[in-house]
């Protein structure tokens, strides 16, 4: 019986094309990749664990840019990048099937593994233009916009070149409540940034008001205003709203918060 080979990774996109490099080292196609925290070992397989070697990355990456040009291999790093479940052997094949058959494999829909990516980029795709929509900027004293979310997916760092184009002249900051992490813009650079303070509600991501900038309350309660006088009761379509603006966003949004004489729409 022949024993099937699986790979172990250090879940890094690097990590991934090393792992490409050395299929083909190794002249095999493993039966599987997995992240090799906490993998259990299979017992009639052997295991392989992948060592990440940015040369070898490097030597991938841009043999696969000449292939499918870098805008189509961006892609493939960000549907890895999101952190989507299942998705890691997937992406191994399809850079494989590329240097075997050529960018033509990605118009190949009777390929499981193409179509399994392009519904994982589209969903990483819809997530980023949610963020990007439904972000709120709260107003601090020392006059930093701060916004939190929550996606599903690792999508933020998608949007963050939308966010310095359109706010170019302002220090703001963008923090991923679920992977405690976040990106702050200084007028020049965007920064990796990560929190440890009691002044941001972890349940709805609101800044203590103690820290909110004087007239942040006054935006906020006619940001409410505004949205309570466009909506007409006789119009709400409450199916066609929470498919716009799904539930998990509602909790991060300035006017779905509940104030004084706030009708909510729900």
């Amino acid at each position: 019986m022949n024993q099937s080979v699986i790979y172990y990774y250090d879940k890094t996109f690097d990590g991934l094309l090393t792992a490409v490099f050395d299929l083909y080292e190794r002249r095999e196609m493993p039966s599987d990749l997995k992240p090799v925290q906490n993998a259990p070992q299979e017992l009639w397989s052997e295991a392989v664990n992948i060592i990440t070697d940015y040369a070898k990355a490097d030597r991938v990456w841009n043999a696969l840019v000449q292939k499918i040009t870098e805008y189509r291999a961006n892609r493939l790093f960000r549907v890895h990048f999101s952190g989507i479940e299942g998705v890691d052997f997937p992406l191994l094949k399809i850079i494989y099937k590329v240097f075997e058959n050529g960018a033509g494999i990605f118009e190949n829909y009777a390929d499981p593994d193409v179509l399994l990516i392009k519904k994982a980029y589209r969903r990483v795709s819809n997530e980023a233009e949610r963020v990007a929509q439904f972000i709120r900027f709260q107003k601090t004293a020392d006059n930093i916009y701060f916004a939190t979310c929550g996606p599903d997916f690792d999508v933020i760092p998608m949007v963050l070149e939308h966010f310095r184009h359109r706010f170019a002249s302002q220090q703001w900051m963008i923090y991923d409540m679920k992977r405690k992490k976040g990106y702050y813009y200084n007028k020049n650079e965007i920064q990796w940034v990560t929190l440890q303070s009691d002044k941001i509600d972890s349940s709805s991501g609101d800044v203590d008001e103690t820290i909110l900038s004087s007239d942040e309350k006054l935006f906020q309660r006619l940001w409410k205003q505004y949205f309570r006088s466009i909506c007409i009761d006789e119009r709400i379509n409450l199916k066609l709203h929470r498919q716009k603006v799904p539930k998990k966003y509602w909790k991060y949004l300035t006017e779905k918060k509940q104030g004084n004489n706030s009708r909510q729409i729900s």
